[in-house]
């Protein structure tokens, strides 16, 4: 039996169809409003370390047991691993590097972007319901990784939450393209509020094995309701097209293989400054 959650907003009521899990659901999220056209409501994550504050322990059990569930069902070296910006980067990150401690070799990971870096090829895709819409997944720029970019026959796509899926299915068409190796797609979550026929349309237009892994799932509605005061606000963010290669701080965007190793003694890398010794 699913348990019906009613949150009531400024923007409008959404209501959840819960199915049972063992995670509570307000230990994963929280819920706001948005100021948008396109989606009224945020499904705000309490998991994430970005919005709500959470402890590492938290943090690391999500990575551990979504990891766990994608490599026991078969989830190997010839993949490709990928968090979805830009909330879920960290998210995505996390679980790759929770895989590669439970043995995960050789498999890349990579993070899709907004920011456009010249001289590097990209795959183009949409995220409807986005304040900005357009996204790239890059090629690696390293010829080996390049090469397992090009051959892997799972995919494994991670996101905070999951509304409709189109936006994976996107992605997941225009990887196909580049890929015809391509066998089996994952699609790791928090929580997954799609609806039956969008998982069935995305499972049918891929052509592919598509499993689904997350804490929670059920289905989703919101009913509309008009606010003057944020009916009003026209929100528009748009891209520059300036080239941000210079504010590329690690690879992430052009794909890793190994988890970042943090130095022991960070110090180095830290400025002296002088005592400053004036009063408060």
């Amino acid at each position: 039996m699913k348990k019906l959650v009613t949150i009531q907003l400024e923007t409008g009521t959404l209501q959840l169809k819960l199915e049972a899990g063992r995670v509570p659901l307000n230990r994963l999220l929280g819920f706001a409003a948005r100021v948008s056209s396109k989606r009224k409501f945020l499904l705000v994550s309490k998991v994430l370390g970005k919005h709500y504050p959470v402890t590492p322990k938290m943090m690391s059990w999500s990575y551990r047991a979504l990891a766990r569930t994608v490599l026991n069902s078969g989830a190997g070296d010839s993949s490709l691993w990928i968090g979805m910006a830009e909330t879920a980067t960290g998210l995505g990150y996390g679980v790759f590097e929770a895989a590669h401690r439970e043995g995960l070799q050789n498999a890349l990971f990579m993070q899709t972007t907004r920011y456009h870096l010249a001289d590097v090829d990209r795959l183009e895709f949409e995220e409807a319901h986005s304040h900005a819409t357009d996204f790239f997944l890059y090629y690696p720029t390293d010829p080996a990784h390049k090469q397992r970019f090009l051959t892997a026959d799972t995919l494994v796509l991670i996101d905070d939450e999951i509304s409709t899926g189109k936006t994976f299915l996107r992605l997941i068409q225009a990887y196909q393209k580049v890929n015809t190796a391509l066998r089996k797609v994952f699609i790791v979550s928090l929580v997954n509020f799609a609806h039956p026929d969008d998982r069935r349309y995305l499972e049918t237009e891929s052509g592919v094995a598509v499993e689904w892994v997350c804490f929670r799932q059920g289905l989703l509605s919101f009913e509309d309701s008009y606010n003057a005061a944020i009916d009003a606000i026209s929100v528009n963010a748009s891209s520059n097209n300036a080239c941000k290669k210079h504010l590329l701080a690690w690879q992430g965007r052009l794909g890793i293989t190994e988890p970042v190793a943090l130095q022991a003694d960070p110090s180095p890398h830290f400025k002296t400054t002088e005592e400053d010794n004036r009063p408060i």
